[in-house]
């Protein structure tokens, strides 16, 4: 706190606490921050007279923008406040970015990084939209296809404008080592989502005012951020401990607001169950003039949760040598391609959301099902980073969450609901560990055993059918697929959950076992795994697309048997892996079971394979044939998977996962 303080002293007064005077980093690029508050005046200024679409809202709800449309009166424009007023605020942010150019470049010669140039760009999408917006006055408000072009056309602009925005706030907080731009990048970053989420039922009287607060703090240290001396500027690559701060916090606010998106629209009850319904789910709804699309999730809250996931992605932590040791972990969590892959997804999704947004069906048709997949992608991986460091207290709720994210055309609520909230949770705790010892994950390998042999256990389980087995409807499926597991619901209702938890227990086993490859030379082949596995969980999506319950069925039976084959060979190679590791260490016994367990599975599976292709070579195929597959196929994974569950128990014990529990305190110096 004192820090904050003397460097927002120094930025005011142009001299050091001692006296001297100092040099700022670019006074003239503090002049941007002026604007950007005076844009902040403009939009509370809006809201003050009850001006309808309040300022710069159309950059998260394009379909405003056939509001801005003033519209003719006899000889005169009525109407014209609120386009007016848009136009304004946005070309003061955009003038305000632009001011901030010479700023910018000087520190992207100091830190010898591209990504403070995003500030220009901003500026550069900033007045075309803000051209785009002040176009309004040139619409016909009675031709219909104008207007569904002017909208059109505004979606893809705000899109891009949005993400840069979000882009850049992550430029301060990367930038420096002082609070200050913590502050600016987190103002700024909360600005868009805010002001997204405050359009959601009845939450505007209160949100709305927060997010043009929230933008007139983070323009204000953008200011001080730009007079403060350049000291607080970072000397190396790896992320300050604010920026590190930022991110534990972000993680916590991420879900904080998705809350919206997940409560408010998509939850509904069917059959007396309350089930969730996914952010793509909409339905056409023909108007006077056009057919426009009608979401059960409004888009623009879910453009709120991806605008901050952006923002939160971007800052991923670089640790320095002696944090990594400190924390016990050789490599940072996000960063290289998997980081990048999240930011594609991210961005992919933003684009989606903001263009439904727009309420156009031609949007909605096209680009709805990326508010599915994409975000779901986005945050398997992101668990997928966590699994692999076995951090699985905050990487588990990450992927049963992302999984439930994808099940179609529903899901029962309170699993999804319930994953969500745990993630609220680890990211709360992780927030604090970042604060309290800085290390940015909890790694437990001792959790990563546990839950590898209960994911494949309870695997085992669904197949054998310990739970009971489902109508004799879904034959040869019945057996795996019991879509009367939970009770006083109807089998209808339950039974996508159903398909979803057997597959879950697959998915788990298959990127949690990733932990056991970490620190080690063959970690490239479990990140292969967890590849495979995210794009066959994005298949759950084709579940739905079938005829009935029965189909269904056999499309989640295709995907788990086809996610199963694939990542045999994969799966093996690592237990190889794992067995050579276990040999060198002096084990001969532990290690030669697993390696003889791969050889053993191995021709085993040739086998299967063959018995398969034979008795399914004549057409029809006989139900005996089909009987005699299945059951080789259920006896091949069932004794495969307890061969493996013993090896992966026996590896645990020899490689010390043991004893990676919890510990807590302070780390000492010497580490």
């Amino acid at each position: 706190m004192s820090e904050a303080l003397s460097s927002i002293r120094s930025a005011l007064t142009g001299q050091a606490p001692a006296g001297q005077p100092v040099k700022p980093l670019h006074r003239l690029s503090g002049l941007g921050g002026v604007l950007g508050m005076i844009a902040a005046l403009v939009g509370l200024f809006t809201l003050a007279l009850g001006v309808i679409p309040v300022a710069g809202s159309v950059i998260v709800l394009p379909f405003q923008g056939a509001q801005l449309i003033p519209i003719p009166v006899g000889s005169e424009l009525t109407n014209t406040l609120p386009f007016q007023m848009s136009t304004v605020f946005v070309a003061l942010l955009s003038v305000g970015q632009m001011v901030q150019f010479k700023g910018a470049r000087s520190i992207s010669r100091k830190l010898g990084s591209s990504l403070p140039y995003v500030g220009i760009l901003t500026a550069l999408f900033g007045l075309i939209v803000t051209y785009r917006i002040a176009s309004a006055s040139s619409i016909n408000y009675a031709a219909s296809s104008q207007v569904i072009d002017y909208v059109a056309s505004l979606s893809v602009f705000m899109a891009i404008f949005i993400i840069l925005w979000q882009m850049n706030s992550a430029a301060y907080v990367d930038a420096s080592k002082s609070v200050v731009g913590a502050v600016a990048g987190m103002g700024n970053a909360l600005f868009f989502p805010l002001l997204a989420i405050g359009h959601v039922g009845s939450l505007f009287s209160l949100i709305v005012p927060l997010a043009y607060i929230a933008l007139l703090v983070g323009q204000l240290c953008v200011t001080l951020y730009w007079w403060a001396p350049e000291s607080h500027i970072r000397e190396y690559a790896r992320s300050t401990p604010a920026a590190k701060m930022t991110f534990g916090l972000f993680g916590f606010v991420l879900f904080l607001i998705g809350l919206v998106p997940l409560t408010m629209g998509p939850l509904t009850p069917m059959g007396g169950t309350e089930v969730w319904m996914p952010w793509s789910t909409y339905q056409a709804v023909q108007a006077t003039i056009v057919v426009h699309a009608t979401f059960a999730t409004p888009p623009w809250a879910v453009t709120g949760f991806l605008a901050v996931f952006l923002f939160w992605a971007m800052l991923g932590p670089r640790l320095g040598a002696k944090e990594l040791k400190s924390s016990h972990i050789r490599a940072d969590v996000f960063s290289g391609g998997p980081k990048y892959f999240i930011m594609v997804m991210v961005l992919f999704a933003t684009i989606a959301s903001v263009s439904c947004s727009s309420l156009l069906i031609n949007d909605a048709e096209a680009l709805a099902v990326f508010l599915t997949i994409c975000p779901a992608a986005a945050l398997f991986i992101t668990s997928t980073l966590y699994l692999s460091n076995n951090d699985v207290v905050s990487g588990l709720p990450l992927l049963v969450t992302s999984v439930f994210l994808l099940v179609l055309p529903y899901s029962v609520a309170v699993f999804i609901l319930t994953s969500w909230v745990l993630c609220i949770l680890t990211q709360f705790f992780l927030a604090i560990e970042i604060k309290i010892r800085g290390h940015t994950v909890f790694s437990q390998t001792f959790l990563t055993l546990v839950v590898t042999l209960v994911a494949s256990a309870m695997f085992i389980l669904f197949i054998i059918g310990a739970f009971g087995s489902g109508p004799s409807a879904i034959w040869p499926v019945n057996r795996w697929f019991n879509i009367q597991l939970l009770p006083g619901i109807e089998s209808s209702v339950q039974a996508p959950t159903v398909f979803a938890i057997v597959l879950l227990s697959l998915i788990a086993r298959n990127v949690v076992i990733s932990g056991y490859a970490y620190g080690r030379s063959y970690r490239g082949g479990s990140s292969a795994i967890g590849f495979m596995t995210m794009i066959f969980a994005l298949m759950i999506v084709l579940i739905a697309g079938n005829f009935d319950i029965t189909h269904e069925a056999l499309t989640a039976a295709a995907v788990i048997f086809a996610l199963y084959a694939i990542g045999f060979v994969l799966v093996l190679s690592l237990n190889l892996n794992i067995g050579g590791t276990i040999l060198r260490q002096g084990h001969e016994f532990e290690g030669n079971f697993v390696r003889v367990g791969v050889a053993v599975g191995l021709v085993l599976g040739i086998i299967s394979a063959l018995v398969a292709l034979t008795s399914f070579a004549v057409f029809p195929i006989p139900p005996e044939n089909v009987s005699l597959v299945l059951t080789l196929l259920t006896t091949l994974i069932v004794g495969l998977e307890i061969v493996q569950m013993i090896g992966w128990l026996s590896a645990g014990i020899r490689l010390g996962f043991l004893k990676g529990g919890f510990r807590f305190g302070r780390p000492s110096v010497a580490e």
